[in-house]
């Protein structure tokens, strides 16, 4: 759960990232102002909710089928883990 800080504390560059040991200038400049998207989904709603989300992933993706498959391995409930798997994959993205 510590992927976004690790990122950001890596110190990677425009430079570091192509590995042509120059500088390297964007082709377009950043975008001075926020627009809705940006500031809503993005880097309000999504940093405030990003641990709670990756906690309902992890239980949709791994948690629950196991929990399932392990009491009860019939097709019907196998299933229904495949189904939260997808689910907890869909939160993920």
């Amino acid at each position: 759960l510590q992927g976004d800080k690790a990122f950001a504390e890596n110190a990677t560059t425009l430079a570091t990232a192509t590995r042509i040991g120059e500088e390297v200038r964007a082709f377009e400049p950043p975008h001075t102002g926020g627009n809705y998207l940006m500031r809503e989904m993005v880097f309000q709603v999504g940093r405030k909710h990003a641990l709670k989300l990756r906690a309902i992933a992890f239980a949709l993706m791994i948690a629950l089928p196991v929990l399932i498959i392990l009491v009860n391995d019939k097709h019907l409930m196998v299933s229904i883990a495949v189904l939260l798997h997808f689910a907890g994959v869909l939160v993920a993205r």
